[in-house]
């Protein structure tokens, strides 16, 4: 493999941490849930939404270049497509609580393993597209949720 194609594997599966023995998915969102709270700690929601932007055309890229390496549709090792989705999950949401990053963290991966209300059919997309776009649909999922209990609980 040449240096391009290990750059974008590495990039695709987080350098060792998509290689982990025991769920790498849930690994890769919990990187995504402690970058989630950085960037929005730190930067304003114009920036952040921008780096969101950023991030997912990337991980397609990144994600569809390792599925092909590795000759597999969805690579369990390749975590990219968690770690991006978690700051849609908290996108321009209002709250008053690191709970609600536990919450969002939580919501997240049952939307993500369970794949309801059509993200089967977005798993399906071609390459890198399909790879990232059932992330992002759980991602949406769980952001709808969350203004939910903010609404109700003011968390």
């Amino acid at each position: 493999m040449n240096k391009l194609g290990e750059f974008w594997l590495q990039s695709a599966t987080l350098g060792f941490f998509g290689y982990s023995p025991v769920a790498p998915g849930t690994v890769g969102s919990l990187l995504g849930t402690i970058f989630s709270c950085i960037i929005f700690f730190l930067f304003r929601q114009s920036v952040v939404s921008f780096l969101i932007l950023f991030l997912i055309i990337f991980a397609v890229i990144a994600c569809g270049v390792a599925a092909n390496i590795l000759n597999e549709h969805d690579p369990a090792c390749v975590i990219l497509d968690e770690f991006v989705a978690m700051p849609v999950c908290f996108f321009s949401i209002h709250y008053t609580s690191m709970w609600m990053f536990v919450y969002g963290f939580l919501l997240f991966r049952i939307f993500d393993i369970l794949k309801p209300f059509g993200l089967k059919k977005l798993e399906k997309l071609p390459g890198g597209l399909g790879i990232v776009a059932d992330d992002i649909g759980a991602a949406c999922y769980t952001n709808a949720v969350l203004r939910l209990i903010n609404f109700i609980f003011g968390i």
